[in-house]
């Protein structure tokens, strides 16, 4: 049977329902032994060259993966070891579904065929068991499981084709939005922060700039990016610029600062999403909470310190990407025992809303309207 046969049968497959997949991979992770994930782990960089060499030695790559450039889908390879090595650590079926979901959307908003996505996690099995010698049966398993299923995959995929990155602008300021999306791609800060001043001038608030302009622009900046319509260079300039409008108000924002209860607010560990947070953060100074914003990779011990010394009765952490919730929830840890769970700790962004929550887990907007009433 050649290669087209295969997918064609795959697609064509009995799936099973969401539950009965995450049922599944629940119970394949339980199998996986330690050995086996330090093994995994350990061999990320080999695993990911192996699966390299068997995707671009094919004849038919062109016609698989576009204009699509190679080093983009060498980089993919080594994301989708990092994240496997998390969830596999973390026995997690739900961060392996969210993941293989984002993975199958992603190549087809980028004119990727399915056929890569089943060609590269039989890659991936056909890696693994050569490499380790057939010795990481379990985690084959896990690979075939995939594998089984990607008609579901295919199904979802095509069902939620935008799902989870798509964001609701207020009608009313399209026409703002529109010019400020404008003046990002140009690149011009000049715009952009005149943008901002009118806005503000006519009546709006900085609040309302930062949630109804700028955080829509950053999605359908994000939209572009991810459907090839700008660079990724593009797409980081766009967002340096709205840091800078937002910087260019810091002033005027902390004059609304009270004598409240101090907040501090960080980014995960080797978390470089900042604006979100930045903006909950300006959010909360405009409804008079002070709020000590900290540097990215900042130390347990620099937290604790920032903490005691301010009295904060809160500390506010980000997480957007699902490879750090790890280090997220050992930094967690560690602030607890320095500091005696004397300051509530709550931890949100995009990734959370896919993630069990806890009595110590709520959304940054859900929490920024409780502090508001």
């Amino acid at each position: 049977m050649n290669n087209q046969s295969i997918c064609a049968a795959y697609r064509n497959k009995t799936v099973m329902t969401k539950q009965e997949l995450l049922t599944a991979l629940n119970n394949v992770l339980n199998t996986i032994s330690q050995d086996e994930k330090t093994f995994y782990s350990a061999n990320l960089s080999t695993l990911a060259e192996s699966v390299n060499q068997d995707i671009e030695t094919r004849e038919d790559l062109k016609s698989i993966i576009g204009e699509n450039p190679i080093q983009r889908l060498r980089d993919q390879h080594v994301n989708h070891a990092h994240f496997m090595t998390t969830a596999m650590k973390m026995v997690d079926p739900e961060q392996i579904y969210d993941h293989v979901i984002g993975l199958y959307n992603a190549y087809t908003k980028k004119d990727i065929t399915f056929d890569y996505c089943l060609l590269t996690l039989t890659a991936w099995k056909k890696s693994i068991t050569l490499i380790s010698q057939n010795k990481l049966s379990n985690i084959i398993q896990l690979y075939q499981l995939l594998i089984d299923n990607h008609g579901y995959f295919i199904q979802v995929t095509t069902d939620n084709f935008h799902l989870g990155n798509k964001i609701n602008s207020d009608p009313e300021y399209d026409n703002v939005l529109d010019e400020f999306i404008a003046a990002l791609l140009q690149p011009s800060l000049k715009t952009a922060e005149n943008i901002a001043k009118k806005f503000i001038s006519d009546g709006g608030n900085i609040s309302d700039f930062w949630l109804k302009i700028i955080t829509p622009a950053l999605y359908k900046i994000g939209d572009l990016w991810e459907n090839s319509k700008i660079t990724v260079g593009e797409e980081h300039t766009a967002t340096s610029l709205c840091q800078m409008v937002m910087s260019s108000y810091y002033s005027e924002v902390i004059k609304h600062v009270e004598n409240k209860p101090t907040i501090v607010a960080i980014t995960s560990p080797n978390e470089l999403h900042q604006v979100g947070l930045r903006m909950l953060a300006d959010t909360l100074e405009l409804s008079g909470y002070p709020v000590e914003f900290l540097p990215p990779n900042s130390t347990v011990e620099q937290i604790v310190e920032t903490i005691e010394e301010e009295e904060a009765v809160m500390l506010i952490i980000s997480t957007t990407l699902k490879g750090n919730l790890e280090a997220t929830k050992e930094i967690i840890t560690k602030i607890r025992h320095h500091n005696n769970n004397k300051t509530l700790i709550i931890v949100g962004a995009k990734l959370i809303m896919a993630t069990r929550r806890s009595e110590t887990m709520l959304m940054p907007t859900t929490l920024s309207v409780l502090l508001m009433k």
